[in-house]
């Protein structure tokens, strides 16, 4: 991998064992274990997998504007990190979004996007149907618990990692059932009991989201790569004492200059793909970068 030698050759760590590249970039990392009896060049060191962050989010537009009218989401929310980006570029990249929102919105959203009296016109329907959901699920048990464990340990065992098209289909099934008769599968016996009923329904719709894009993802021919392992019988498994879900393809990328995009409407997930916006080549010749900062600070 020529990203992975060149960065090898600049840490000057190109030797032959791992323990001996660790010794040239981080000898406190294995004074560290060694003062936890964890000798480094005589022990293998258990890893454990969790999922840090989104590699994706809401999709925004140059000001981190979402398609919401006046909504900016920043930060990790934000579909800015992709697949392959370095922790701390991303971080960077909630800065400068934070940043560029406020200036957007310090120039361009100078006047409220709705009075209030359209506002609750705009969500009278909605908290019309949250009320009646509320009375529909409330009876005399409650199964919230219950629920949201058995749901959020399904995302974790076929949502997770390591994927495959038969567990994600039977999953989406499950979760699509529940949404579908919601106040016949979930329970409340007090409305103190109403956040989390209100959680869990957010979950199932996000849930529902993610299940559904990973589906499309293999639909399109979607390999394994940096995000995730998708198991597939025409691949290779790396060693024999492995577990057949660790059999996979290696991503082709024919799909890396494509970005996927999920809706959530009228209780309905629909996917699109769109090509990625390129970096634009711009000069930024100084006379003219100055003569549009005088007219619209750069904001437009």
């Amino acid at each position: 991998d020529y990203e992975a030698f060149e960065y090898l050759k600049n840490a000057n760590a190109l030797v032959s064992k791992p323990i001996e590249r660790l010794k040239i970039m981080n000898q406190p990392a294995i004074d560290f274990y060694r003062d936890f009896n964890v000798d480094l060049e005589t022990e293998m060191l258990e890893i454990s997998l969790c999922a840090q962050h989104n590699n994706g989010g809401l999709d925004i537009d140059l000001w981190w504007q979402s398609n919401l009218k006046g909504f900016f989401p920043v930060g990790e929310v934000a579909g800015t990190h992709g697949v392959y980006r370095p922790g701390g570029s991303a971080l960077n990249s909630g800065q400068v979004g934070s940043n560029r929102a406020a200036l957007y919105i310090s120039k361009l959203c100078t006047n409220d996007t709705h009075d209030s009296e359209q506002f609750k016109k705009l969500s009278s329907k909605a908290v019309e149907e949250m009320n009646q959901l509320a009375n529909d699920c409330l009876t005399s048990y409650s199964n919230l618990q219950e629920v949201f464990k058995d749901t959020t340990n399904k995302m974790s065992s076929y949502g997770g990692i390591i994927r495959n098209q038969k567990d994600i289909e039977k999953t989406l099934a499950y979760i699509d059932n529940i949404l579908t008769n919601f106040s016949k599968e979930i329970k409340i016996s007090s409305l103190s009991e109403l956040s989390w009923l209100y959680k869990i329904r957010d979950n199932l719709i996000a849930q529902k989201c993610y299940l559904t894009a990973y589906k499309d993802y293999i639909d399109n021919k979607g390999g394994s790569r940096g995000s995730a392992l998708y198991t597939d019988a025409t691949g290779n498994k790396p060693y024999n004492y492995l577990p057949d879900e660790f059999t996979f393809r290696v991503d082709d990328q024919y799909l890396a200059d494509q970005i996927q995009t999920i809706q959530y409407i009228e209780n309905q997930c629909i996917c699109n793909w769109r090509p990625v916006i390129n970096i634009p080549e711009n000069d930024d010749f100084f006379e003219n970068t100055w003569k549009s900062y005088r007219e619209n600070g750069n904001v437009f």
